[in-house]
């Protein structure tokens, strides 16, 4: 699965499938997260999981990929994805609660090659619509090129995939 959206022109169908998949989990996870949260005691919510932003200015009112990073998850790579200690092949959801939380975070190490030493760059080189560049991100480029493969794929998901197929880091075993 990891190779297959280089290979392809437009969307991958097994990225477009599990797209699909992984979305109905998100709510299931939530859902007992936020269940358990709230037989605790604490207040707690969980956040739509794809799709909260504004197709007018691509602005979101929630990134659960930042909230990842604040988390110390991971750090982000030079194709905008967050590469976490697994790779930056996988997605996040997220629940907001009043818990108390662990404030001690250690240190997280830059994964990503193009951004630790200049090494990489793969990812700009693929993107069928230069939507990446090194110190730019065209994210209407990008969604027109998710929406184009949205049109094609039979479950409907809006994805592409080509810079996290070519990323030597994408899933770290």
């Amino acid at each position: 699965m990891v190779a297959e959206p280089k290979n392809v022109n437009g969307g991958s169908p097994t990225w477009g499938e599990a797209y699909a998949i992984i979305n109905s989990y998100f709510d299931v996870i939530n859902n007992a997260v936020v269940q358990y949260l709230s037989e605790l005691g604490y207040l707690a919510g969980a956040v739509q999981a794809t799709h909260t932003y504004d197709p007018k200015d691509m602005k979101s009112m929630w990134s659960h990929r930042s909230a990842a990073a604040i988390a110390g998850l991971g750090t982000y790579g030079a194709n905008r994805m967050l590469i976490t200690e697994k790779g930056s092949g996988g997605r996040f959801c997220s629940v907001l609660t009043s818990a108390i939380l662990s404030k001690e975070q250690n240190q997280v190490e830059t994964r990503c090659l193009y951004v630790k030493n200049g090494s990489c760059g793969l990812c700009f080189k693929i993107c069928p619509v230069n939507a990446l560049a090194p110190n730019s991100f065209n994210k209407f480029a990008c969604q027109d090129e998710c929406n184009k493969n949205q049109k094609l794929d039979k479950h409907g998901a809006d994805t592409c995939g080509k810079c996290i197929s070519v990323c030597p880091v994408a899933y770290i075993g």
